[in-house]
């Protein structure tokens, strides 16, 4: 389990194998998209009661609905991105998320 999570991959560029890893990293990115955003709208209605959408509701509900997003988002991505193989590869790409969030500098 050990090596699971701390294994990354580095392929030969455009080998099969390297197409392969790109359509994971696509589709990790495409269901934690879908995903969040289909959480989301009921957490923020049913938790604050704010109903409406992302672009056409009211501003509270879609500055709510972004502050719900972001962590959301980040848990779904890492958990995703676990279940595909690639756990350091978006444990990373989430740490980069929040450290952009707070204005940190990357080491």
């Amino acid at each position: 389990a050990r090596r699971f999570l701390t294994q990354t991959h580095e392929y030969e560029r455009y080998s099969a194998r390297w197409w392969w890893d790109k359509a994971v990293v696509c589709t990790v990115f495409a269901v934690t998209g879908t995903t969040a955003s289909r959480v989301v709208s009921p957490m923020v209605t049913s938790t604050l009661g704010l109903h409406g959408s992302l672009l056409g509701g009211p501003p509270s509900f879609t500055v709510a609905s972004l502050m719900v997003m972001t962590p959301v988002y980040s848990v779904l991505l890492v958990t995703f991105g676990t279940l595909a193989g690639r756990h350091v590869y978006f444990l990373r790409v989430a740490q980069r998320v929040w450290r952009h969030i707070f204005f940190m500098r990357s080491r």
